[in-house]
């Protein structure tokens, strides 16, 4: 199977949700800013790699006001 992933990443929280090819939610996850951007994105893709493998990740978008803290070298387009 494979999945879609998205993050918002705002100032007070990131969101992660990620999505079956039946378009119904699988994980809905949640992280307070705290530290860094950076660290509460680490976190929720951390959590969403213990659930499911990174291979069976098909595509990723990412949002919001913080969007730079996604690593150049995952080649995300903006």
């Amino acid at each position: 199977m494979t999945y879609s992933l998205g993050i918002d990443i705002g100032s007070v929280n990131v969101k992660l949700a990620l999505i079956d090819q039946e378009n119904k939610i699988v994980r809905l996850d949640t992280e307070k800013v705290t530290t860094s951007s950076q660290a509460a994105v680490a976190s929720l893709i951390g959590q969403a790699r213990a659930a499911i493998p990174p291979e069976q990740i098909g595509c990723a978008a990412v949002s919001g006001s913080a969007t730079a803290v996604v690593p150049k070298h995952l080649n995300w387009s903006e």
